[in-house]
């Protein structure tokens, strides 16, 4: 086992696969080994905000954004009816919810950061909404009417299970859970009409009120990563709603957000914890979504629309992922060629070679540059195939290339890879990123 910048390598027992790191473009890497069959690549990425982006609610179906406020992507695939108030995970996994024609009602999808594997994972037999992913990345917490009241539920990340974490007692909405496993929601009281921040355990236990007002509605919590703190949005019916800010262990109400002649809502944090998002509206046609630092400051627009925007929401760190798994498994325990482009902090692309021989070798196709890398297999072996995808949180994409000796591997200035081989093996279908060309040699 051995470090290679993000990635740690496992191999199997013989022949220790050899590294060399090659500079790309400017904060950009490509790291390969080769010379042994792996049982493991195991990212192990330097929490950076270039890792993350951001997901949000548009014209009513679900977009993601990189955290500059470029990249834009439609990756919801439903009927945009409603305003679906998008939670993403840190393996990249989005749930939101979004109005089902088929069911007549409100209901809970998943769907990948760059748009594929997006159903509905709830199962159509009650009105379900509000979603938000558990800490652990394996489970959904979701609002589920159960009459008479709106209670918190939860269920895997498959939608197996759905378990009630609720006492049954009140209207409970927008749950969302910190690392230490603390979930902030908003429950109604029914004696001052007002929503109030509410915290309970992770199994549902030791509920609580943090913060009430009489004369406010406290709503759309959002607990910070560290659970110390909780965001929301203040609704007086007097003043514009904005943005407010409480500490958990000295509560109170911290007005964070002054619109004039508008309205703030659908707070959330950036992952370090650092930064808070949320939308503001300023007409009946003017949408944006809007960044400040956690304690108020330096407010400013950070993406625009006229269509409807809704609840922004920042990805979490990526997880650890693995890259190789276990023998049967995407890639097996055969790969005896693999590289990695990082860029900054993340992990842009990866691409493993598998040959007949177990001899791969990575090396700049030409001496002029390091920007194009020719694979090419030893001992009088063939290229058997070639797997790779252009983000950590896609399935690898299989490029037939049965019987190449050679391949070679460029990089965009987007940090992406492109794949030239042979025009015979050339991939009838190719991922959205990557492009596949005729050799040119």
């Amino acid at each position: 086992m051995f470090s290679a910048g993000p990635v740690t390598v496992t191999a199997k027992t013989g022949a220790q696969p050899a590294t060399t790191t090659f500079p790309i473009f400017t904060s950009t890497n490509l790291i390969a080994f080769y010379g042994a069959q792996f049982t493991s690549v195991v990212t192990n990425l330097t929490p950076s905000l270039d890792a993350t982006f951001i997901t949000f609610g548009r014209g009513g179906e679900v977009w993601t954004m990189d955290t500059q406020g470029n990249n834009l992507a439609e990756v919801s695939s439903t009927s945009p009816v409603g305003s679906p108030s998008p939670a993403v995970n840190a393996l990249g996994r989005i749930v939101y919810d979004q109005y089902d024609p088929s069911v007549n009602k409100p209901q809970i999808f998943v769907t990948n950061a760059d748009g594929s594997g997006n159903y509905r994972l709830s199962d159509g037999s009650q009105v379900d909404q509000f979603s938000a992913w558990t800490n652990d990345n394996g489970s959904v917490l979701f609002t589920r009417y159960v009459s008479p009241h709106f209670q918190i539920f939860k269920m895997s990340s498959s939608g197996a299970s759905p378990t009630n974490l609720d006492d049954g007692t009140a209207d409970d909405s927008y749950p969302t859970q910190s690392s230490n496993g603390l979930i902030a929601f908003a429950r109604a009281n029914s004696t001052t009409g007002h929503q109030e921040i509410w915290v309970m355990s992770a199994n549902g236990s030791n509920k609580h009120v943090v913060l009430s007002s009489p004369t406010a509605g406290l709503q759309q919590p959002a607990i910070s990563l560290d659970g110390t703190r909780i965001l929301y949005q203040v609704v007086d019916g007097t003043t514009p709603t904005y943005i407010g800010l409480t500490y958990l262990q000295s509560p109170g109400v911290i007005q964070l957000t002054t619109p004039a002649n508008a309205v703030d809502s659908a707070p959330s944090w950036s992952p370090d914890g650092k930064t808070i998002l949320f939308v503001r509206i300023t007409a009946a046609t003017s949408y944006q979504i809007m960044h400040a630092t956690f304690d108020g400051k330096d407010v400013a627009a950070f993406y625009s629309s006229v269509d409807t925007l809704a609840h922004p929401a920042w990805s979490p760190f990526p997880a650890r992922k693995a890259f190789i798994y276990p023998a049967g498994a995407p890639f097996g325990n055969k790969s005896d060629g693999f590289i990695v482009a990082q860029r900054g902090g993340a992990i842009a692309s990866f691409l493993t070679a598998l040959s007949s021989t177990n001899a791969v070798t990575i090396a700049p196709d030409s001496a002029g540059t390091t920007l194009v890398q020719r694979i090419t297999v030893g001992g009088g072996g063939t290229l058997t195939s070639l797997l790779y995808a252009n983000s950590q949180w896609a399935a690898p994409i299989t490029v037939p290339v049965a019987g190449a000796k050679s391949a070679v591997v460029t990089y965009r200035t987007d940090g992406t890879v492109s794949l030239i081989v042979p025009a015979v093996f050339k991939a009838s279908s190719q991922a959205n990123a990557g492009k596949l060309l005729s050799a040119k040699k």
